[in-house]
């Protein structure tokens, strides 16, 4: 059947396979999350025997496959009754550390949470920031956390007005002491005023330990080529943040919102803005991997459909080395996240829908010098989603357990029209 999961990808290339690995139960959905906030804005890291998964306000754990119980994000983040919303959650394996953040509108700023230990069952340091000259009057929306070995950074457009109702103010980094934040000290930390020419400047995960450039992503917005990218070296009060000559990619534009099947209400599969950074040595060199969205025309298609980009730099000698859309005909593909695995394979996450298909959650894996596998199903939709937002996006993070392995979450359509569904699955990959 068209909706039906598929089985596995053994193409002839990329030369390596990939299956729908183990799908844990009770992921969050609607009616665990008692703001009523919609879409699902998906957060998701793993230490190997943990899952956490963030989605809007609430929260959920499993340990070694078991599900615990919901919990709202207000209380865990101190927010009180502060407006909060779009998590991210990152597991840092060189410090064995969970990070997570969220933003507050109410305060102006974001909210940090820091492990006290690698359970991230236990206790956690908290942390309050309030972008600098704001006093509740401003909005840092999507906020995007990164790491490397010595700092944490945080990427996050700014709205004027509470609540986001005022005009935009531009793209602003802040970078923060990641060894004052582990040990629950107060710290200086580095920013930079909102700046209009950027947007979604978003931070990476350094998975390579001792890394200590973290590097910043964003691109032109839709029809442009451009790839932006800043580096911040050293630790606050003393890091230094440097704008890199903008690489040239071929043209992207904003997605279509996306047909589904049974109404004629389409899925806002949002824009091309940058959604997801990943750092790491390959060889000896630094690369970035980074998705967003985009519109194409797939192979053998008569008309333009959902794409999602998926780009690797080189950053030691800076170029781009692979830049291609996972691309299917007569489907929309979108919200992309990716990830490489301990054998530098790209592994990449996203949704799915058409005329035909319930929104589902997809994967495919490519070994970065060729295109992408068929994709395989990891999740079904149950039903359409008739709210007309979806995801906003999508999140993956590579198993310590099994570092081949990543673990893929998403929203799908159900489990009534109305309402969001998510998904967590991981993807086997054999080298």
């Amino acid at each position: 059947a068209a909706n039906a999961l598929a089985r596995a990808a053994a193409p002839a290339a990329p030369l390596l396979s990939f299956t729908r690995g183990t799908a844990l139960s009770a992921a969050l959905k609607d009616s665990d999350n008692t703001s009523g906030l919609t879409p699902p804005d998906m957060a998701i890291g793993s230490d190997g025997t943990h899952v956490l998964q963030m989605v809007n306000v609430v929260g959920k754990i499993w340990t070694s496959g078991a599900p615990g119980a919901a919990f709202q994000l207000n209380p865990f983040f101190l927010g009180g009754t502060n407006f909060l919303s779009d998590p991210w959650v990152l597991y840092d394996q060189e410090s064995g550390r969970w990070f997570a953040g969220i933003f507050d509108v109410t305060l102006g700023g974001e909210r940090i949470a820091i492990s006290q230990t690698s359970d991230p069952t236990g206790s956690w340091f908290v942390y309050a920031i309030q972008y600098p000259g704001v006093s509740g009057g401003g909005c840092p929306d999507q906020g995007k956390g990164g790491i490397d070995s010595d700092t944490v950074g945080l990427g996050f457009n700014e709205f004027a007005g509470n609540g986001c109702t005022g005009a935009f103010l531009g793209a602003a980094v802040e970078v923060f002491p990641k060894a004052a934040m582990e040990s629950g000290s107060s710290f200086s930390f580095q920013y930079t005023t909102p700046n209009p020419s950027y947007f979604s400047l978003v931070p990476a995960q350094a998975l390579t330990s001792g890394m200590t450039t973290l590097y910043f992503a964003g691109n032109g917005g839709s029809g442009s080529t451009i790839l932006q990218r800043l580096t911040s070296v050293g630790v606050p009060p003393a890091a230094t943040l440097t704008a890199l000559p903008n690489l040239t990619v071929a043209k992207y534009t904003d997605p279509l919102a996306a047909p589904q099947p049974g109404t004629s209400i389409k899925l806002d599969a949002g824009d091309s803005r940058m959604q997801h950074v990943i750092q790491k040595t390959v060889g000896t060199n630094t690369q970035l991997l980074m998705t967003w969205g985009d519109k194409c025309k797939p192979s053998g298609d008569t008309a333009s459909r959902d794409c999602s980009r998926v780009t690797v730099t080189n950053e030691t000698s800076p170029a781009v080395v692979f830049s291609k859309d996972i691309a299917t005909k007569k489907i929309y593909d979108f919200y992309p996240a990716a990830t490489y695995n301990s054998s530098n394979d790209i592994v990449v996450t996203f949704g799915q829908s058409s005329s035909t298909i319930k929104p589902r959650l997809m994967a495919t894996a490519s070994n970065g010098t060729a295109s992408f596998a068929s994709p395989i199903g990891l999740a079904l939709g149950t039903a359409s989603n008739t709210t007309g937002r979806f995801g906003d996006y999508f999140a993956v993070a590579q198993d310590p357990a099994n570092l081949n392995n990543v673990w893929a979450a998403g929203e799908i359509g159900g489990p009534v029209s109305n309402d969001w569904q998510t998904a967590i699955v991981e993807v086997n990959v054999t080298p």
